[in-house]
């Protein structure tokens, strides 16, 4: 009787131990849709303004149902800072160095015009929450280049 509870408090602990972890930080859902900001590249786009909370890494999941997810992390001033685009089964993930304070912007993005779709977005502790926007920032409209340029179709951002 004793190796039963003994092996149910095992498995419980193991369950408990690599089942969820509290994730500290943020989440965010919503949608690419006819309503949303579009792009010069013809791409709906989200964008959200994000905050520095504390020095270090910071790692921003998009994981997109119906379209293939793109992020795009960049300065207050538009200048690229993260790009993820790997496959379209996967969840993107965004991992940058972040500076209390600091101001950025984060969009989400489809890899095809006019992809539209729902998503969850997960923004870590070092990320404070800014808000969703539902205009361009001034500086941030440059980004149009970066959507429509095809050099930049391939991760070249770490």
């Amino acid at each position: 009787m004793r190796v039963k509870h003994l092996l149910l408090a095992v498995v419980l602990v193991s369950v408990t131990l690599s089942g969820c972890t509290p994730v500290k930080g943020y989440k965010k859902s919503g949608s690419l849709s006819s309503g949303d900001l579009v792009s010069a590249a013809s791409k709906y786009v989200d964008i959200y303004s994000v905050i520095g909370n504390k020095n270090g890494t910071a790692n921003i999941t998009l994981d997109g149902t119906g379209f293939d997810e793109v992020i795009y992390v960049v300065y207050s001033d538009g200048s690229l800072l993260c790009k993820k685009d790997s496959s379209y089964s996967l969840p993107e993930i965004c991992t940058f160095n972040i500076t209390k304070g600091q101001h950025y912007f984060v969009l989400f993005t489809s890899y095809s015009i006019y992809e539209t779709g729902s998503y969850n977005a997960d923004f870590s502790e070092e990320c404070k929450d800014g808000g969703q926007l539902s205009y361009w920032p001034y500086g941030l409209k440059s980004l149009d280049s970066i959507l429509t340029d095809p050099d930049l179709r391939n991760d070249k951002t770490k």
